[in-house]
């Protein structure tokens, strides 16, 4: 029996034991395991400055009971504190209000096993050793002072490795597992000019295998280029011009959307899209997809944190907002089912989460954009955060270069961009044909018209 194997089979024991006595009191019972094993480093100036390794693991046990649900975690393990602590939650149970929106998944919603080959773990990064890790580190951060001369500084480059493994059991018949491993690493190089005035900046890669990671001499270089460019940035002009977002940026977009019609914003009418199921929330040109099937996907499942089957789905049909994505509860408060969406931890009420969000590109190159918008701004980071999901007004610090003659002519700061939500997603002008998958969310450049920046 492979270790894995063994893993399994004492789990699943154990879980046996906790589900037998549930029933045993006419209740639920959602049963989580969690193992895993994170090494983190970081230097600066080449010197070790962090050193962390963790191995976090443990139990989450969720009883249902009347139209109640009480949660718990535990780092103890050992049967006797797993059966005081049912004990306990089918005592509790009783004291919270109902809901009959609290329950088990249906069962025929629930993952049996099977589905596609998502291949999420790899032995090369679980085995990464601690040299190779701070080499890595230090090859990237070396990189980012080479990529410029005014490179002068750093705030650190660090590099991230770490498995997890995960088993849910439930009294409905669930018995689901998964492994996954991750590998990331990144720079915060810092440009300073001769006037002593400076500019941080970092960029990072992330991915399943370690064979996918960028070269850390890649890494380390375009944060290098990101930061020096920033140089001289001055405020920019005060207006109503078109915006060109990033992709880094127009991801935050992309999650921005995704939280505004998730279930639960819509049942608790927190948002300003909760009417929009079915109608256009953009421009015909913004497709997004939720792919939780993509091989070595950083967001990839084959069932989600309640063990509801996963499948890929269209949330954004060329402008048409498809579904509200939801998990149990908030599915059972709209008056549906789940759609695979759920979040959860080992304990907490969890909520509505993605897998793979991503944007579907265009085919006009970031140049061509700019080319088209004349005079704008590229956004290239943003500051702060100023959202307010009831009324889809959108304002936030940015920093990025400004446009000119439809090229870059010169760095900006200290400038905000303001619309509303619904209205940006639907004056997208243009969608980029630069998709770069750097994460679960990703998206290509987006053109939107008529913002109104703030400068000067």
């Amino acid at each position: 029996m492979s270790g894995h194997q063994e893993r399994n089979a004492f789990w699943e024991e154990k879980a046996g034991a906790l589900l037998k006595a549930a029933r045993g009191a006419g209740a639920g019972l959602e049963v989580r395991f969690y193992e895993s094993d994170n090494l983190s480093v970081k230097v600066r100036k080449g010197q070790v400055e962090e050193l962390r390794r963790t191995a976090p693991f443990g139990a989450g046990l969720r009883v249902f009971r009347e139209g109640r649900s009480v949660t718990a975690a535990t780092a103890k393990v050992d049967d006797a504190n797993l059966s005081g602590l049912l004990e306990r939650l089918l005592a509790n149970v009783l004291l919270v209000d109902p809901d009959e929106a609290h329950g088990l998944p249906e069962p025929a919603l629930l993952y049996r096993g099977g589905g596609p080959a998502l291949d999420l773990f790899d032995e090369a990064a679980s085995a990464l050793t601690v040299e190779k890790a701070l080499d890595m580190a230090r090859a990237c951060e070396q990189a980012a002072f080479d990529a410029d001369l005014a490179i002068r500084n750093s705030s650190g480059a660090g590099v991230g490795v770490g498995w997890g493994r995960g088993w849910l059991f439930s009294t409905d018949g669930l018995a689901a597992s998964s492994a996954t491993s991750s590998v990331s690493i990144y720079a915060s190089p810092v440009a300073e000019d001769a006037r002593g005035l400076k500019k941080s900046e970092s960029w990072w890669h992330e991915a399943r295998h370690l064979g996918d990671l960028e070269a850390a001499e890649a890494v380390g270089r375009v944060a290098g280029t990101r930061a020096a460019r920033m140089l001289g940035a001055v405020k920019g002009s005060t207006g109503r011009f078109p915006v060109l977002f990033s992709p880094q940026t127009a991801e935050a977009l992309v999650t921005t959307l995704f939280e505004s019609v998730s279930g639960t914003s819509v049942y608790r009418k927190s948002t300003f899209l909760g009417d929009r199921e079915g109608k256009r929330v953009a421009a015909d040109a913004v497709t997004i997809v939720d792919d939780p099937h993509r091989v070595r996907g950083l967001g990839s499942q084959l069932f989600d944190g309640e063990g509801v089957e996963t499948r890929a789905r269209v949330l954004v049909d060329k402008g048409v907002l498809t579904f509200f994505p939801c998990d149990v509860f908030s599915a059972r408060k709209l008056g549906t089912v789940s759609t695979g969406h759920s979040a959860r931890g080992l304990a907490g009420t969890g909520g509505v989460g993605f897998s793979n969000l991503h944007l579907q590109p265009g085919t006009e190159t970031p140049e061509a954009l700019m080319a088209r918008m004349g005079e704008g701004l590229l956004v290239t980071s943003f500051i702060g955060f100023g959202f307010n999901m009831a009324t889809g007004d959108f304002s936030r610090g940015v920093e990025g270069l400004w446009v000119k003659d439809g090229k870059p002519s010169h760095p900006v700061h200290e400038i905000s961009v303001s619309s509303n939500l619904g209205a940006m997603l639907e004056a997208v002008a243009g969608v980029g044909s630069d998709l770069e998958v750097r994460g679960a969310v990703a998206s290509p450049s987006l053109l939107v018209e008529g913002m109104t920046v703030s400068g000067s």
